[in-house]
């Protein structure tokens, strides 16, 4: 069981803003003031039979940035602007089975978050601010799985397989970009809309990673790993869905110790089935764009930096000399 309390400021002074110093200069001096957040931590473990259960709760507190706490452009402090706190309740199993030959770990969680933090844009997007624009709950599944079989006398002296699971269920509850408040910054939203129980952007609802190890006695070894992201999300309203994607990659190498020397050759490809994919995605407010060349349909709004859509190849040679 633990406590943390938190408790942040900004006081910033304009140097610039002397009188005289700048003609038209306006005063961007400000100053902001969050009251102290405590959160508390719980957890029980319960160790059986190299099994580790464990069940927890804890809170998390988010405090605005200085840069969030203010808008720049229309030059005021983002007076109405709360922290983003959560409860999250988390329960797990861990450990070994079959005498130490296979691993697992199962998680299941529910995050309830309050106060979210959320950019967005105003008077016809002249100008981006942060807002607390509602509620949202993130519950998931986890499950990893693996295996080790091991044989010295074998040319192949040990293979191991896994795989991890994940499912994740994240809507918006009470989430909406229409603000009132003290601060006419919310009054300047261009489309007030509610999203309640639409999905979160960003997050999808499946994803799972499936690997093959091999090595041999003499050395070499090959790893294989298959990455899968579902279909996500990018806008509030989910109306832009962008397709998820798989990627197969391998390396195939030597490795090997001569007396204080340790040698590690080896070659890797990745994106071996040449899949289209993306290595970054912007979320949210930050889309309307279609980019030639991205691999999406005609007309769909995806701002993405993506990844090679075809196979490609890198090799490496590593050399330790142990002292």
């Amino acid at each position: 069981a633990g406590i943390s309390a938190n408790k942040t400021n900004y006081d910033r002074k304009d140097l610039y803003a002397l009188p005289g110093l700048v003609s038209g200069k306006k005063d961007l001096s400000f100053g902001k003031q969050y009251e102290t957040a405590y959160t508390p931590h719980f957890a029980l473990q319960k160790e059986w039979k190299h099994q580790i259960f464990n069940l927890s709760y804890s809170e998390g507190y988010n405090a605005p940035t200085a840069t969030s706490s203010f808008i720049n452009v229309i030059n005021i402090a983002n007076d109405d602007l709360k922290p983003e706190r959560a409860k999250m309740l988390d329960f797990s199993v861990h450990g070994l089975l079959l005498d130490t030959k296979l691993d697992y770990q199962v998680s299941v969680f529910n995050i309830n978050y309050t106060n979210k933090l959320t950019q967005l844009f105003g008077n016809n997007n002249t100008y981006s601010y942060w807002a607390n624009t509602g509620n949202q709950r993130n519950t998931g599944l986890e499950v990893s799985v693996g295996y080790q079989y091991k044989n010295d006398n074998s040319f192949v002296n040990r293979i191991v397989p896994f795989v991890n699971m994940s499912y994740y269920d994240a809507k918006y509850k009470d989430f909406t970009n229409n603000l009132t408040g003290g601060n006419s910054v919310y009054n300047a939203v261009n489309n007030g809309k509610n999203y309640n129980h639409q999905t979160v952007v960003g997050v999808p609802r499946n994803k799972y990673a499936i690997g093959l190890d091999l090595y041999t006695e003499p050395g070499f070894y090959l790893v294989n790993t298959y990455n899968y992201l579902g279909n996500v999300y990018t806008d509030f309203a989910n109306t832009n869905l962008v397709k998820g994607f798989g990627l197969l990659n391998s390396k195939l190498g030597y490795k090997k110790s001569f007396g204080r020397f340790d040698l590690d050759a080896y070659v890797m490809g990745n994106n071996l089935t040449s899949q289209i994919n993306y290595t970054f995605l912007f979320l949210g407010n930050s889309i309307n764009d279609s980019d030639t060349g991205s691999g999406y349909p005609k007309g769909v709004a995806t701002d993405l930096n993506p990844g090679p859509s075809k196979a490609y190849f890198f090799y490496g040679l590593n050399l330790k000399y142990r002292f």
